[in-house]
This record gives structure tokens, sequence and C-alpha cells, in this order.
């Protein structure tokens, strides 16, 4: 049995205190773009979609926005996520 995931839903992600002592030792900047919040250490994700397969215990969340590293004049967006 296959159940649709709705839209607008929220995922929260801890960004670890190992990945920001990171980030601060190598000077990155982390944000969020689209709809993506970082707040106190927690980035979250608009929900777009995704469907929960029951009889194999499968689970697919599709959200929207991403994060944006930067660092000097570099800058790398991370878009896409498909949590499993």
């Amino acid at each position: 049995m296959i159940t649709s995931i709705s839209r607008n839903g929220l995922t929260s992600v801890i960004l670890g205190t190992e990945l920001v002592n990171a980030f601060d030792t190598l000077s990155v900047q982390a944000g969020g773009f689209g709809n993506t919040r970082i707040q106190n250490g927690i980035a979250s994700f608009v929900t777009t979609g995704g469907a929960v397969d029951l009889d194999r215990t499968k689970v697919e969340i599709i959200h929207s926005g991403g994060l944006t590293l930067r660092a000097g004049s570099a800058k790398v967006n991370l878009t896409d996520f498909v949590i499993l």
C-alpha cells in the first residue's frame, strides 16, 4: 500500500556541533535559500511531496530550497534533497 505525502510539510535537520565547528574553522558561512531557514543550528526544509510504501517499509520525502555554503568568493548550493 503506497500513500502520498502531502505538500507543505516541514523537515528539520539539526546541524551537528562538529559540522558547525568545521564551518567556523574553515570560515564557511551556511545559509538557506528558497523556503529553507536556518535558526539556532536547525535547518528547516519545506516538503513538496513524496510517498510511503507500507508494504516495503520505505519512505521518500522530497524537499524544496536548499543550503548555500560560502567561503570567500566561492559559493556552493546544495539542492534537491530527497530523504529515503
